[in-house]
């Protein structure tokens, strides 16, 4: 039970992540598919590599994403 509540958790704050940034909260199911319990982690901290591992979400995408938590045009994983 203490596992299925930790999954369920991860899945709403992840959903709340992305609705905060303007994004389609189905999304999360992506994510954490391709990075488990880490895909909130990298949804904040490497946004360029949802392009290169997660189906459907293009360089616009994550680079949209990456601007709505603040990262600069400059930022070096976007200049990669």
């Amino acid at each position: 039970i203490r596992e299925s509540y930790a999954e369920q958790q991860a899945v709403t704050n992840l959903q709340v992540l992305l609705a905060s940034l303007g994004e389609s909260t189905g999304l999360a199911f992506r994510l954490l598919d391709e990075f488990g319990p880490r895909a909130q982690e990298m949804l904040e901290q490497e946004p360029y590599r949802l392009a290169e591992r997660v189906r459907g979400i293009g360089f616009s995408t994550a680079d949209r994403l990456a601007m709505r938590q603040g990262l600069q045009k400059t930022h070096p994983d976007r200049l990669r």
